[in-house]
């Protein structure tokens, strides 16, 4: 008995929480509480009748109607089923199979040092704010691969390359993804990359290592 009417108390809980005070219904709900609470106080104390049973009965019909209409589940469900589990999370987005090796090796040929730095400080600020005087190219190339990599942004570095120097673009086609796995559309302005090619059109920025 004492159970059934912690059950009850935690479906009046959900309800009402469903509902919120500001609600048209929100009194009904607290009416029905009343009737409710007061029925199994009489019944904690003095037992429980057919009298107070059939009462019972009565209140909680209202509320089902409340329940089903409000919370999606009968008032009898919040109370004596377990709660519904959550969703789970979304899945992580699956990290592309890109060809860091490659892509080091597009960034060396595509930038001199001083369009590498402006990229990174236009695009990549993170990455700028490590540079530090007199560090190396391949050192900054490295330190915006690893920030790509880690951030999920490889494909932006790479439509990046490709607008600004879509023939080196043209020329590492390729070999940016490793296996067969589709790459999917990635605009680049002068051109577009498809599993990993690279189709280019018109004038480009950039050096041009051919």
């Amino acid at each position: 008995m004492p159970d059934m009417f912690d059950a009850y108390q935690k479906a009046l809980t959900q309800l009402r929480a469903a509902l919120g005070s500001g609600h048209p219904d929100y009194g009904d709900v607290l009416l029905y509480e009343q009737r409710l609470t007061e029925n199994m106080r009489s019944a904690r104390r003095f037992g429980d009748t057919e009298a107070l049973r059939a009462e019972r009965a009565q209140v909680i019909d209202g509320l089902n109607r409340l329940a089903l209409q409000h919370a999606g589940r009968s008032f009898n469900e919040l109370a004596f089923s377990a709660p519904p589990a959550p969703n789970p999370p979304p899945a992580p987005p699956r990290r592309a199979d890109f060809d860091i090796a490659a892509l080091r090796a597009l960034l060396n040929a595509a930038f001199s040092d001083e369009e590498l730095t402006t990229l990174c400080f236009d695009h990549f600020r993170p990455v700028y704010d490590q540079f530090s005087t007199g560090m190396a190219r391949t050192a900054k190339i490295q330190h915006l691969l690893e920030y790509a990599e880690k951030r999920q942004q490889v494909a932006r570095l790479i439509e990046l390359v490709g607008d600004l120097n879509p023939a080196q673009a043209a020329a590492h086609r390729g070999r940016l993804r490793r296996g067969a796995v589709v790459l999917g559309d990635v605009n680049t302005g002068g051109g577009a990359i498809v599993n990993g090619d690279v189709s280019t059109g018109g004038d480009f920025v950039g050096r041009d290592r051919h």
